[in-house]
């Protein structure tokens, strides 16, 4: 059995990291549209990256404000596939089962409002390099398949999607 790992949070009130999928080679127009947006809405960007983690396709921004608020003017970019709202980081053991146990334990564990309250949500993996495991074992894991969110058929206009008990928007 794995030892729990640090968890750190990424956002608070009044700081909100912000990650952007998006066409691979657009990553900076998506960084600038941020910014200008931002600063017409009067918030503060302390730091961007366009190319986080090493990731194409993907643009990082954080924001010196709440997350409602940095989250509004995402939300309102053209040049955006999806905006993602990180809330914790942690680390993984080398160990590829204690790796997904980790996963699940730590995600099971984390107070996320929005995992206890929604209907459904998508659990979604960016991985890099050579694992012992898929991208899919990662999202069973933190997707909830536990005691905690067992998995759970949801009636949705034009047929039947799994999802889990909890959610995350």
């Amino acid at each position: 059995m794995p030892s729990p790992s640090p968890v750190t949070s990424l956002r608070s009130s009044e700081r909100t990291p912000l990650l952007f999928t998006v066409n691979m080679g657009l990553e900076d127009v998506v960084v600038d549209e941020f910014r200008d947006r931002a600063a017409a809405a009067g918030l503060n960007v302390t730091n961007t990256d366009d190319v986080p983690f090493g990731l194409q396709s993907y643009a990082l921004v954080e924001v010196d404000a709440a997350p409602d608020d940095a989250l509004d003017v995402a939300r309102r970019m053209r040049s955006v596939h999806h905006v993602l709202a990180p809330l914790y980081t942690f680390t993984l053991p080398a160990d590829g089962e204690d790796a997904l146990q980790t996963i699940h334990d730590t995600v099971t564990t984390l107070d996320v409002e929005a995992m206890e309250t929604a209907d459904t949500f998508r659990a979604s993996s960016v991985r890099q390099g050579e694992h012992a495991f898929t991208s899919v074992d990662v999202q069973t894991r933190a997707g909830g398949r536990g005691p905690r969110r067992p998995l759970r058929h949801v009636r949705r206009p034009g047929g039947l999607r799994r999802g889990g008990a909890g959610g995350c928007p």
